[in-house]
């Protein structure tokens, strides 16, 4: 079965600043989460559709991790993201203020239609934030990657 792999890690700001390549910040994991199935990059258009728009633009847009190289471009694989620990606040905010129902409610803006209801309200309910407040409550950024079969 085709699965994506999402890791979360904590990473001190000065840490990242002085990462530079083959010389990588430490990175403190703070969870992981398998999700079952395909689709799951394209995630970003459903989270914004359901009024998201910070938590899309980190799941959107690839970080340019300046000690890995090889993770540059439109869409590097593993797939890098970030946010600043001043950022994540904001993050915080949306995925406090958002009702998972919307997801079983209008599940037809994810990319695998209702097949992915549970696994999308999982993350965007529970791990999302679980990473979040553990980023913030160490005051460091957080840092994702995507790995496994798109």
């Amino acid at each position: 079965m085709a699965e994506q792999y999402v890791s979360a890690f904590a990473i001190d700001p000065a840490d990242l600043a002085a990462a530079t390549a083959g010389n990588p910040p430490e990175l403190h994991e703070i969870g992981r989460a398998i999700l079952p199935g395909r689709g799951w990059h394209k995630l970003a258009k459903a989270l914004r559709h359901w009024g998201l728009p910070g938590v899309a633009a980190l799941w959107k847009h690839p970080y340019q991790a300046p000690w890995a190289e090889h993770l540059v471009g439109n869409d590097p694989w593993p797939f890098p993201m970030h946010a600043p620990a001043g950022a994540l606040d904001g993050l915080a905010a949306e995925l406090e203020a958002f009702d998972t129902g919307r997801i079983y409610e209008e599940y037809q803006h994810l990319p695998d239609g209702d097949d992915d209801v549970e696994e999308a309200a999982w993350l965007v309910g529970e791990k999302l934030p679980q990473w979040v407040a553990a980023a913030r409550e160490q005051g460091r950024d957080l840092y994702l990657t995507r790995d496994g079969f798109k």
